[in-house]
Formats: C-alpha cells, sequence, structure tokens
C-alpha cells in the first residue's frame, strides 16, 4: 500500500460517512509528537488506509483503518537500533460523545468524533502507540552484537563480587569465642 496523498490532520466525519469515503494516505513519524519520542526514524512514513461506511442497519459511522509502517525503536537491551515492522487492520465505531462511547459493548473499539471531526493523526498514532512493545528487543539475544556476545560469554568468566567475601572474617569474631569478651556458658 503505497500513496502519494498527504494524510490530513482532521475530517468532517459526516461527510466521509454519507459517501462512504475511501482513500489512502501517508505521514512521517515526526508528524505524530509522541510516537517521534520512540522512535530514532523521524522520517519513517507511514502508510494509512481510510474506508468511512454507516453501520448496517443504520447506528453508529464505522471506519476500517489499516496501518503500515518500519519504525526504528531502539532495543532495550543493547540500546542498538532495531526496525519494527507493522501491517495493522482495525474496525472502529465512530461517536460523536463521551456517553455514547460508554454506552457502547466492551468489544467494540470507539472513537470519539469531536465536533463532528475525526482527528485523523491522532487516530494513527494512537493506534500505533498500542501496538509498540513496551520493551522493544531483538527478538534474539545474538543480534544484539558486541553486547550480547559479552554479556552472555564474559558472564561465565566474571568472578562475582561475593566470592571475596567467603573468606572475610569480621573483626570481632574469633573461632574459638575468647578474645571478644564472650565465653560460652558451660
Amino acid at each position: 500500500m503505497t500513496t502519494d496523498h498527504k494524510l490530513p490532520s482532521s475530517l468532517r466525519l459526516a461527510q466521509l460517512v454519507q459517501h462512504k469515503t475511501r482513500f489512502a494516505a501517508y505521514l512521517f513519524c515526526h508528524e505524530l509528537s509522541r510516537l517521534d519520542r520512540l522512535c530514532s526514524s523521524p522520517d519513517a512514513r507511514i502508510e494509512t488506509a481510510f474506508a468511512f461506511a454507516p453501520e448496517p442497519g443504520g447506528g453508529h459511522a464505522v471506519v476500517e483503518l489499516k496501518i503500515e509502517t518500519r519504525l526504528r525503536l531502539n532495543c532495550r537491551r543493547c540500546l542498538a537500533p532495531l526496525d519494527w515492522e507493522l501491517a495493522h487492520r482495525n474496525r472502529l465505531t465512530l461517536v460523536t460523545t463521551e456517553d455514547e462511547a460508554a454506552k457502547m459493548p466492551i468489544s467494540r473499539e470507539t472513537v470519539v468524533c469531536k465536533n463532528g471531526y475525526i482527528a485523523l493523526n491522532e487516530l494513527v498514532e494512537d493506534e500505533i502507540l498500542l501496538l509498540l512493545p513496551q520493551a522493544p528487543t531483538h527478538a534474539v539475544a545474538e543480534e544484539c552484537g558486541d553486547y550480547a556476545t559479552r554479556y552472555m560469554h564474559g558472564k561465565a568468566n566474571r568472578r562475582s563480587p561475593f566470592a571475596a567475601l567467603k573468606n572475610f572474617q569480621q573483626p570481632n569474631s574469633n573461632p574459638a569465642g575468647e578474645a571478644d569478651g564472650r565465653s560460652e556458658k558451660p
């Protein structure tokens, strides 16, 4: 899914639903402030596709959302960059008030469209943030390069800092118990 159309930040909901609008558009990671802080690829292109329609049988409006991107995140294990691919589809129910959203069944994801507009950038950013791993890491520790090699192989050769304490005696201790003024009672 590649398009040459830039994603507008918001559009009027009623017209999109009435005309059963479908469109594809793109935006960049640096345009989404919360996501931009987590990525080391501000120029990552995010491809989106939207299909708006009234719910069958009347009721609310729905949007089919598709997002595809490849973001560069930082591995929490080695702090090196890692590529994270996303291909996501979701169906969302569009409502105009928080009260409407609260009345929807819990199984339905809702988006509140304030003042009759849907904030497209915000919707895309929210969807991506919900899908991001909490602590991104390379799939296999060996992909972490030198860090993994040093940590995994060096761990067996490292001397424990507690090994030195093994032979350490406290200053007031005496095996016979006489030097510290304590004696055992018979």
